[in-house]
């Protein structure tokens, strides 16, 4: 059983005439009635800080989104350029991501194939 605290409100009237009048008809306490609603008050403050948050995060992503895709048409438009099949390039940077890592520089769409014919010879 939870601790129960004693408070005092100032409402308006009406509403406390409305409760009033549930209490009776209820058969239910005055305090119960409030604190039912400050129960429901405080889910639908929690729902709509939970709202606000998916939303802002479904806007990130989408940013997101967005930064991927144009990193992803710079690559493809590269690779074109430089006359580079891209799925083969990206599956060289897959297969050979530990040595990416150490010389990024080497394995770009105009060059990648001279280090990873060096490393096969």
């Amino acid at each position: 059983m939870s601790t129960k605290i004693k408070v005092s409100l100032t409402i308006d009237e009406e509403v406390y005439e409305a409760i009033e009048r549930a209490s009776e008809a209820q058969k239910i306490a005055r305090s119960r009635i409030a604190e039912d609603a400050l129960k429901l008050w405080l889910k639908k403050e929690t729902e709509s800080l939970m709202a606000k948050g998916y939303e802002e995060m479904a806007e990130e992503e989408e940013r997101m989104a967005k930064v991927a895709f144009e990193a992803q048409r710079e690559i493809l438009h590269t690779c074109k350029l430089n006359g580079v099949n891209p799925l083969l390039f990206l599956t060289m940077l897959q297969k050979h991501k530990s040595r990416l890592f150490k010389k990024p520089q080497n394995y770009m769409p105009w060059n990648y194939h001279l280090a990873t014919h060096s490393e096969e010879g």
